[in-house]
């Protein structure tokens, strides 16, 4: 019915009358320098909304990289083990929790710590090209959350195992636990210190690049790998509001 044409009754020739159809029509063929510059207008805000769509993932993955964590298997050797075994009792455990004796069990410089700390954030991290200090941060967190078990100290003792005896039992609370992730990051160059609280003890790190959402209202990164719910910044609802002292070594 679009294309009927009327036509006057008292007209000696026959003049077609335009239907509102092909009024509209002719408006819009009056406009074409608008119709494109509507086109080219929608077609500019597609191609920024799929640019930004696709930015934010990949910005994400740049700046905050997840590692492929590994495990025991992974990075042990016959020989890593047995330099383990051997050297494992250099390092004495202490029995109170301080700066001082905290330092005695803080060894990031040693070559086996060095050597399996490498070995974490390599293997884990190979597939990464950017923002390498942040997976590397990452992995050796999660190696120790996924790879360590807690078991308590004796009733009435407090014993803080080296990271050698802590790596040998594959055990141990969560003061030991925490001298372990604290010389595996160290050994990587990352700054740490202790954080004790009522009954617990983890470690925060200092990592300028990480995202904002990691860190504390101090700027430092919360890593509880005895909490095996907690991603890397989080620590336990319980712990958030405790009074906290600081211990860098």
């Amino acid at each position: 019915m679009n294309n009927l044409k009327c036509y006057s009754k008292n007209e000696t020739e026959l003049i077609p009358i335009s239907t509102n159809n092909d009024q509209n029509q002719n408006e819009n063929n009056q406009n074409p320098t608008y119709n494109k510059s509507f086109l080219k207008l929608l077609i500019t805000l597609f191609i920024i909304f799929c640019l930004l769509a696709l930015s934010v993932p990949i910005n994400k993955i740049r700046l905050d990289p997840e590692p492929q964590v590994v495990s025991y298997d992974d990075i042990y050797s016959i020989t890593l083990l047995y330099s383990l075994k051997l050297n494992s009792s250099l390092n004495n455990s202490v029995e109170s929790i301080n700066k001082q004796e905290l330092a005695r069990v803080f060894i990031p410089n040693d070559a086996i710590i060095k050597q399996i700390a490498n070995e974490i954030a390599e293997k884990s991290c190979e597939q990464q090209t950017r923002a390498k200090r942040i997976c590397y941060a990452k992995a050796i967190y999660y190696f120790v959350q996924q790879n360590i078990d807690y078991v308590n100290d004796p009733v009435g003792h407090e014993y803080v195992a080296g990271p050698k005896q802590t790596l040998l039992s594959k055990a141990g609370d969560c003061d030991d636990i925490a001298v372990l992730l604290a010389n595996l990051e160290a050994a990587i160059g990352i700054d740490v210190r202790f954080v004790l609280t009522y009954q617990h003890m983890y470690v925060q790190i200092k990592l300028d690049e990480a995202l904002k959402q990691y860190k504390d209202t101090s700027g430092w990164i919360n890593l509880d790998a005895t909490c095996k719910t907690c991603k890397f910044g989080e620590i336990a609802e319980i712990y958030k509001n405790m009074p906290k002292q600081y211990i860098s070594i």
